[in-house]
């Protein structure tokens, strides 16, 4: 067994310039994923017999429209397969400055492959390909790493692979991380299990982790474990005797697979896959990987031989439609969803590249400019939101198909109704449906920004009221809401249209939705013991009635009319959100990033269905 894993060519040095490689109206429809509504169906509702927890009940439970009407469903129990993500711990290592190919093309188009540019596109310098949602951050910043933890565990993710590729470990800022997973492990949430993948000095980067990590016992519960042992990718050819013996007992050992080399299926672990359909590999009962673009040429700057976030494998072009909606990525997926029995075979754990990789370094080679991994928004591979015209299209298709992945068709399953006074000390007693949010993730933001040479700061103080819990009921004249926030919510002040909102999605066919998700929202202003309910239309909010709310403690409770969202006992389908102060509240993308949101983003909670 050692020779066969050791006869893999000694890896060339591969150096740091070539890190990883060389509102509108709601479509409910099949194709979007929604499936039919649980008013127009027959069907028979079924007890709910799971034995989940309220983190697994809210999970299953996470559903919502993306910009192009595409839905991410209810899910019902597990399919036992794996999902994992490439992730990068780099930033705030490397970068001099900020160099923003997308913005520096706008401004000076052809400049970004000019190797003449100067200062405003330097050669060696590290370039994004557009701007980070969170900004151009640092990977050590609690802030993103906390929001980081939210979205990865929201998506299903189940481990990260850490790159490691370029001999660099990155111990300082995958600590950081790890202290803000354990946070959220602890709270009961199943957060992605971490390992490290490294390639170039491999050597030395596998004694490092074991020196300053793994023999220390760090983190021990976040460790991803496969067949008893901690899970690790390397290039074992860079290995001494003494090292592989020592840790191929320690780890399981996969072996680095870069795309432009013969696939070694029986050893091998992929970031990515020039082949289509791609390799299956033997590691973890079949794995593929699954990449939103490729770069068979090694330059993602030449769209001659790059192929981008819009490229359709099946038909073998680039643009036949718009790179927002990631063909490349869904063709990808087919592969895993339907796999050919006789050349592919079954596929259980897909790995997903990327989430956070953001940078290139910009490289004259012989007069021609090279970007190796990324280079714009279309010829890029990152699935984290971006302050652009991406948006969070590429989080949520990934969650999408992430949630097809991970489990089978949600169920219609019946209610638990119940009549709850809001004055009654126990009323919710007894009711099983409840939502829990991550506790301590509304919090202040003040971290340095990711290049070595600034002292510029990102600040965001919006954090207010931290939501925790959500539980639901209904009977045949209301709907039910009771909030549970980590402390004492503050007192609505006069005039605060953005103190404890609820959003709610009634399903109803060609209604206008905010955020493509929303026709209702409750509580933008409030008389004694009544707030608002309003209906989003032509674009705005308009008042429609009212609900009966009471606020005591840490803990709000809404009763709202059935009537006033069409709904009735035997049919109350929605989904919905809780937030607390989001600063640009009427922009959905704001609701990732300031106050809280519960759950995050564009997502909400479905009842009912």
């Amino acid at each position: 067994m050692k020779e066969s894993k050791r006869q893999t060519l000694f890896a060339l040095s591969i150096p740091l310039l070539c890190l990883a490689s060389c509102g509108g109206k709601d479509p409910v429809s099949s194709e979007s994923g929604a499936g039919p509504d649980s008013s127009s169906a027959d069907f028979v509702r079924v007890e709910d017999d799971r034995a989940l927890s309220d983190a697994e009940f809210t999970r299953a439970n996470l559903v919502g429209y993306d910009e192009h009407g595409r839905f991410i469903q209810r899910g019902d129990s597990s399919t036992g397969k794996k999902l994992g993500l490439f992730y990068f711990l780099w930033h705030g290592s490397h970068e001099t400055g900020i160099y923003d190919n997308t913005k520096i093309e706008a401004e000076l188009p052809g400049a970004t492959l000019d190797p003449d540019a100067g200062a405003i596109s330097p050669v060696d310098a590290f370039h994004y390909w557009g701007e980070p949602l969170y900004g151009y951050y640092s990977s050590s910043d609690p802030f993103v790493l906390t929001r980081h933890a939210e979205l990865l565990t929201n998506a299903g993710i189940q481990y990260l692979l850490f790159d490691a590729t370029n001999g660099f470990e990155y111990m300082g800022a995958a600590l950081a991380l790890c202290k803000a997973f354990q946070k959220f492990s602890d709270q009961g949430f199943s957060v992605p299990k971490i390992a490290w993948y490294s390639n170039t000095h491999s050597n030395n980067v596998i004694d490092k982790l074991y020196d300053s990590f793994y023999s220390q016992d760090l983190y021990k519960d976040l460790w991803f474990m496969v067949d008893g042992k901690p899970f690790t990718v390397a290039r074992t050819s860079t290995w001494s005797d003494e090292q592989y013996a020592k840790y191929t007992s320690f780890f399981t050992v996969q072996e680095a697979q870069w795309p432009d080399d013969p696939a070694n299926l029986s050893e091998g672990f992929p970031w990515q896959d020039f082949d289509f359909p791609q390799n299956n590999f033997d590691a973890l009962g079949g794995t593929i990987s699954v990449s939103s673009a490729q770069a068979p040429g090694l330059n993602m700057a030449d769209p001659n031989s790059a192929l981008g976030r819009s490229y359709d494998h099946t038909k073998g072009i680039n643009g036949d439609e718009s790179f927002v909606l990631g063909k490349n990525f869904e063709t990808e997926w087919e592969t895993a969803f339907h796999p050919d029995p006789d050349e592919t075979g079954e596929v259980n754990n897909v790995f997903m590249t990327g989430w956070n990789e953001w940078m290139a370094i910009k490289q004259n080679r012989n007069g021609v400019i090279n970007f190796c991994d990324q280079y714009n928004e279309e010829y890029s591979r990152d699935m984290e939101m971006e302050r652009g015209i991406l948006g969070d299209s590429a989080y949520l298709q990934m969650a999408r198909n992430g949630k097809k992945w991970l489990y089978s068709e949600g169920k219609h399953y019946a209610y638990q109704t119940k009549t709850i006074d809001l004055d009654e000390e126990n009323a919710w007693d007894g009711v099983k449906t409840t939502y829990v949010d991550f506790a301590g993730d509304a919090m202040q933001r003040d971290f340095k920004k990711s290049p070595i040479s600034t002292a510029e700061r990102y600040v965001d103080s919006s954090a207010r009221n931290d939501i925790t819990s959500v539980k639901v009921t209904h009977d045949a004249e209301s709907l039910y809401f009771r909030i549970e926030a980590d402390q004492t919510i503050t007192s609505p002040e006069e005039g605060d249209s953005k103190w404890m909102n609820l959003f709610l999605n009634s399903f109803t066919e060609g209604s206008e939705k905010f955020g493509k998700n929303f026709d209702y929202r409750l509580n933008a202003s409030r008389d004694q013991n009544k707030v608002s309910v309003e209906k989003y239309s032509s674009g705005s909010w308009t008042k429609m009635g009212e609900a009966s709310y009471r606020l005591k403690g840490n803990v709000l409770q809404i009763s709202l009319p059935l009537s006033l969202i069409g709904k009735s006992e035997e049919e109350c389908h929605i989904s919905f959100k809780v937030t607390d102060n989001v600063t640009a509240s009427e922009d959905i993308m704001d609701y990732y990033v300031t106050g809280d949101s519960a759950p995050i983003g564009r997502l909400s909670y479905e009842y009912g269905y």
